[in-house]
């Protein structure tokens, strides 16, 4: 995982060449904090059956999906928006090491 995200912030730089290397790791790690690590860390459930470049690449639109439908749900219930960055991708990582945990602990 480290090594992709070295890979996309290499990428990012060369893209946004102008812009200073500090902005381009903030938003190559707020990618992959919103994007990739809450559907990873709940793709992990399988990890038997998937590799680590389909449960990389399947986390994308998983994490997508998670984050927006449960951000929509928290919005209704009443939390504004500025804490969901935060806490919605930390709530489903925090959900599927609790799964993992359980899981490895029955079996």
């Amino acid at each position: 995982m480290a090594i992709i995200y070295v890979i996309a912030v290499i990428l990012f730089k060369i893209v946004f060449f102008k812009e200073n290397l500090l902005f381009v790791v903030r938003v190559v790690s707020s990618f992959f904090w919103m994007f990739i690590l809450p559907g990873f860390m709940f793709m992990y459930i399988w990890h038997q059956n998937i590799n680590f470049l389909e449960r990389f690449i399947i986390s994308v639109p998983v994490s997508a999906v998670i984050v927006s439908v449960t951000s929509y749900y928290i919005s209704i219930i009443g939390l504004h928006i500025k804490y969901h960055t935060f806490l919605v991708p930390a709530f489903w990582i925090i959900v599927s090491v609790i799964i993992i945990l359980f899981k490895k602990s029955t079996s």
